[in-house]
């Protein structure tokens, strides 16, 4: 189709228009941010999310009490992206059935320096269990251990997933004690191909992939505690007028970019609000920089205004093969040490700590306490990457 050239005008128009608006908006002041940082924090667990896992647990628990001979264990396979410990451990806290099992969790919380110690910490971890259900001896309750990572089990490396075997024996051999486990899709494709792990856990089930109503139902009572009200991009049609329309229009939005996948959603949703200072000030005072380092919340929002876009991907970065091998390397482990991803690749640990400070740069990578993890908001883009690359990689759902 050839436009004419006033209609292509009048387009270039709009999109020059678009564009300024983009360029007028700032990221958030660091008090509004801090905020809702913080209010992110203590809603990190989405509520689907804990009812949907508590559900799937109560249904293989019924039927592996009432059918003894039945596999003993339930695997809650999950995004790399997404953080499964929190939501496990606070929907074990809230759950109102937890009174009737003993309910023991493993201990080890991250990969022992040398990988040998992981099957000498599973041992520890078993005599410690096996005690404290000696000390049960006047209770009939059943017994639950619960795994939050199998992915810390094992290592990709020559022997580096010994300790699954041992894991896999350990749950096999006692169909009188029921195990639940959560897992990273990738690690449990990769455990499937070397240890074939499913046909001794065959029982598994996936985190639910949210709706925009779900994620809205979530994430939107978060900018309520600001106490003001939040201005919303247009809707994706001239019919979106309202605010309802508008608002489910971007929500809707950010459940399909995010893959419905909670930790990312809620990475994308952050980088999508954006603040703006009052339009009648002169341009020497609209600059968010010009507020005060100890301007509170509430004097921010009365100089300005907040904005919801719709939620976009952050700009990929020119990756090499070499980083995504160690990009894949991470998110296959779902978090790991540099010392252990050196081993994983077979590199030296100079050179790979040397890739990782620039994916750091490049925030592509993040470093706690010396743990990588990828970015959540590159997941979706690093995800279809890497699969046409021929990566073996699990499915989310």
């Amino acid at each position: 189709m050839i436009w004419p050239f006033e209609q292509f005008q009048a387009w270039l128009s709009k999109q020059r228009a678009k564009v300024t608006e983009k360029d007028e908006l700032d990221p958030l002041p660091p008090a509004i941010a801090a905020h809702i940082d913080q209010k992110l924090q203590e809603a990190s667990v989405n509520p689907t999310c804990r009812h949907h896992l508590l559900s799937t647990l109560e249904d293989y628990l019924d039927t592996w009490q009432t059918d003894k001979p039945s596999a003993n264990s339930l695997t809650v396979l999950h995004s790399p992206a997404e953080p499964f410990a929190p939501l496990l451990q606070q929907s074990l806290q809230s759950w109102p059935e937890a009174k009737n099992y003993v309910l023991h969790v493993l201990p080890l919380e991250e990969r022992p320096q040398q990988t040998s110690s992981i099957t000498q910490a599973l041992e520890t971890a078993r005599s410690q269990f096996l005690t404290e259900l000696g000390l049960e001896t006047a209770s009939d309750r059943p017994l639950i251990i619960v795994i939050p990572r199998l992915d810390i089990y094992f290592l990709r490396c020559i022997g580096g997933w010994q300790a699954i075997e041992q894991l896999r024996d350990m749950i096999t051999a006692d169909l009188s004690r029921f195990w639940l486990i959560g897992c990273n899709s990738w690690a449990w494709k990769y455990l499937n191909i070397v240890c074939q792990i499913e046909a001794y856990l065959e029982q598994t089930a996936h985190l639910p992939r949210l709706e925009g109503e779900q994620l809205q139902n979530w994430l939107q009572p978060l900018l309520k505690t600001l106490d003001t009200q939040v201005h919303l991009a247009e809707g994706r049609s001239q019919s979106d007028t309202s605010r309802e329309e508008k608002a489910t229009a971007l929500y809707e939005d950010l459940a399909n970019i995010s893959h419905g996948i909670s930790g990312v959603a809620a990475r994308l949703w952050r980088t999508s609000l954006r603040y703006q200072l009052g339009s009648t000030k002169s341009e020497s005072e609209t600059d968010p920089d010009s507020l005060p380092p100890e301007a509170t919340v509430a004097e921010i929002l009365a100089a300005g205004s907040l904005k919801q876009q719709r939620a976009r991907y952050p700009e990929m970065p020119d990756l090499s093969a070499a980083e995504d091998y160690l990009i894949y390397a991470i998110l296959l482990h779902g978090s790991i040490t540099v010392p252990h991803l050196a081993l994983s690749l077979g590199e030296l640990e100079v050179q790979v700590r040397a890739q990782v400070q620039k994916l750091l740069r490049q925030e592509v990578l993040h470093n706690q306490d010396g743990i990588l993890t990828v970015e959540p908001a590159y997941y979706p883009k690093l995800q279809d990457r890497l699969r046409q690359n021929n990566f073996v990689i699990g499915g989310d759902r």
